[in-house]
């Protein structure tokens, strides 16, 4: 027993010994600063590698790693230190903060935008021998190297202190070009961080100025930021795709930052510098001066100007990532010229055909002056002629002044797309993607028949236009996103869009159904003679929740007649699985099983055929019609053309058409009686699993 109280003892005294040693170490890392800098961070475990930034990522809680050293900027981390001795640790690659996730045992490190919390604040202890440790100002964990293991991407933590190489690196000071991976930002001011650089008006146009403005989600606030290789960055404006320039190229004082098209001059060339907690510098490389907000004040309408270093935070800046905002919401729209405001951009004589001229004309109410302007990314849109569905086009990829413009088939490249910029009074410029030339009016003139142009960009009126929403107009059958639409003579829309429906497309959600814009549906009761097994068995169901919702319905039994007597007992199959019901939109039966004919031995396309087939299927209808029930007749174009007697079926007629079969091709229907039109297998809709009939009611 006193054996192991003395080992007890012992015990003790060495544990309180660590601490004092442990605690010396804490006070001498006030005497052992770390000055401030750019370093890289090594691993004690293997020199050879360094802290890293996964994928040298700029995103928020991007990860922190182990990897081989590269000499990529993912490795180099700024060292700040503050007032209370901590230091604040930013990547290069993205200037965010060095963070504890939590301050727990096993939390992992990453990068956050800096806001002040003591995650983001590290105590650096010097262990010996140029080694250190990295103590979260949070609580007691330390940064720590997962497991100890030195393979690339093993991953970077914190951990409670446990004295392991794990926990110990060491730091090389070196100098750095490439401070901010490229990418798309706003550039906020130290001074106000809701105050962002801005272009005058998000306006496309050279000279246009660079103030300080409110933060908002317009790409005048919005810039790409791209490094060139040389320690230097271009910065463009997304609002213009003109760069951040110093007017004149400037080696003065107070000298103005503007807009410009880009010229690879040193007027358009910048380093950027990181100070520590995530903000930068932004130094003029054809005057060494820096960005700084005039007279260090964050009102809004301030100027951006160049000045000498002062340290203030007039020059300080982060950068916040962020993505192109679409500068016009898709839709469809009319286009009026600037010249002259009854004027608008116009297809010739509304015509459908490729090659059409674009044009200018009065103002009317036509498709042929209505457009659907669609973002497609990467700051481009199509545009697209209302009257005939094909996208305006530069005649053969031109780009010389006066290449014309006209409509022509889809496809897909850069002379049908365009970059639309704001003008300064609120209008809208659009630029050729593939040359950068201006849509134009010729000779900036407004008349009918004036022609559409494409010209290098001169700011008149003739490059302006305004922009306003609007409906296109339908006439007769029109396909608009897989589904088809019926508009009378006078553009007013006469159908209603439906869906018809067996077990084969499974339990169906009806809400979701009903809430995708399907207004009627015809759901299959079951097949041939009247047996329970012949049943559809998610008929009851489907019949249910229609009525339940509200959702009109009519329902169609599929037909194996071959006989009078089997004629009678699908008539009766149908009665008991409607009764007490009302399918208002008709009681079908479907005549397609071609098959089943010839295996009687009925040839359907001989007159003792079609005259048998036509009689069990006016069986079939009268036994409804006397049940008082609207009869109809479900078959394909080719049955009511060459099988059935249409003279001796007065009921109503749903046809099965499918030209191609895909929803989205734009064809028509022949002609006929038909009230409804089933015209795919393929469609989708909300609400149910896979592929599913559609159709068309327009007569009503």
């Amino acid at each position: 027993m006193k054996k192991w109280n003395s080992i007890k003892v012992l015990f003790a005294a060495a544990f309180i010994l660590g601490l004092i040693m442990f605690n010396s170490t804490r006070i001498s890392a006030a005497q052992d600063i770390v000055e401030d800098g750019t370093y890289v961070i090594h691993s004690v475990i293997d020199e050879s590698k360094c802290v890293d930034v996964t994928g040298g990522s700029v995103s928020e809680a991007a990860n922190v790693q182990l990897w081989s050293e590269n000499d990529g900027n993912a490795q180099k981390f700024y060292f700040a230190r503050q007032h209370n001795g901590c230091y604040v640790i930013t990547a290069e690659c993205s200037g965010k903060a060095l963070t504890a996730k939590e301050a727990v045992s096993g939390a992992n490190a990453e990068l956050q935008d800096y806001d002040g919390r003591a995650e983001q604040q590290w105590n650096l202890m010097p262990t010996g021998y140029g080694t250190y440790i990295f103590q979260s100002a949070a609580a007691g964990v330390y940064l720590d190297i997962c497991g100890g293991f030195t393979d690339d991407g093993n991953n970077v933590q914190v951990w409670e202190y446990s004295g392991s190489a794990a926990q110990k690196f060491t730091f090389e000071r070196v100098e750095t070009q490439h401070t901010l991976g490229d990418g798309t930002f706003v550039i906020a001011s130290a001074l106000d961080d809701n105050m962002r650089i801005d272009v005058n008006r998000g306006a496309y146009g050279a000279g246009v100025n660079v103030q300080l403005w409110s933060g908002n989600t317009t790409n005048s606030q919005k810039f790409k930021v791209i490094y060139e290789g040389d320690g230097t960055y271009t910065i463009t404006a997304l609002c213009s795709d003109m760069r951040l320039d110093v007017n004149g190229a400037s080696e003065m004082r107070g000298a103005n930052i503007q807009q410009w098209p880009a010229n690879d001059s040193s007027a358009q060339r910048f380093r950027i510098r990181s100070v520590g907690n995530g903000y930068y510098r932004i130094q003029a490389e054809c005057s060494g001066l820096y960005l700084a907000i005039n007279g260090k004040e964050a009102v809004e309408g301030t100027n951006i100007c160049q000045w000498t270093e002062d340290d203030s935070k007039a020059q300080y800046f982060k950068f916040y990532e962020t993505e192109y905002e679409p500068v016009v919401e898709d839709g469809c729209y009319t286009i009026t010229s600037q010249i002259m405001s009854n004027y608008r951009i116009d297809i010739a004589c509304g015509s459908e055909d490729w090659g059409a001229n674009v044009w200018l004309w009065s103002q009317n109410d036509s498709n042929a002056q209505k457009f659907d302007i669609k973002y497609v990314g990467a700051g481009q849109y199509k545009i697209t002629g209302a009257c005939s569905n094909l996208p305006l086009d530069v005649e053969g990829g031109g780009s010389a002044n006066g290449t014309n413009i006209r409509q022509w088939d889809d496809n897909s490249s850069a002379a049908q797309r365009w970059h639309i910029y704001r003008t300064e009074n609120g209008g809208y410029y659009f630029m050729a993607v593939q040359s950068g030339k201006m849509l134009d009016v010729n000779g900036a003139v407004a008349y009918d028949g004036n022609n559409v142009q494409l010209w290098e960009f001169t700011g008149s009126p003739a490059q302006k236009f305004w922009l306003d929403k609007t409906n296109k107009k339908y006439y007769g059958w029109t396909t608009i996103n897989g589904k088809k639409y019926y508009y009378n003579g006078n553009g007013e829309l006469h159908s209603k869009l439906g869906i018809d429906v067996s077990k084969y497309n499974g339990v169906i959600d009806w809400q979701a159904v009903k809430n995708d814009g399907i207004e009627f549906a015809i759901i299959r009761v079951g097949y041939g003679d009247d047996y329970e097994s012949q049943d559809d068995i998610r008929a009851i169901y489907n019949m249910n929740e229609c009525e339940r919702l509200g959702i009109p319905y009519g329902v169609y039994l599929y037909s194996y007649a071959v006989c009078d007597e089997q004629a009678y007992s699908e008539a009766a199959h149908i009665l008991r699985m409607i009764e007490g019901r009302n399918p208002q939109m008709g009681v079908f039966i479907d005549i397609e099983d071609t098959q089943t004919y010839y295996d009687a031995g009925i040839n359907p396309y001989s007159e003792e055929g079609r005259t048998c087939i036509t009689r069990w299927t006016r069986i079939i209808l009268d036994a409804v019609k006397n049940a008082g029930y609207t009869p109809g007749v479900y078959a394909n174009y080719n049955y009511y053309s060459n099988i059935l007697y249409k003279d001796e079926i007065s009921e109503i007629k749903w046809l099965a058409y499918y030209k191609t079969n895909n929803p989205y091709d734009n064809y028509v229907l022949p002609d006929g009686p038909w009230v409804c039109w089933q015209y795919t297998s393929r469609g989708s809709v909300k609400g149910i699993d896979g592929n599913v009939d559609m159709n068309a009611w327009y007569r009503y």
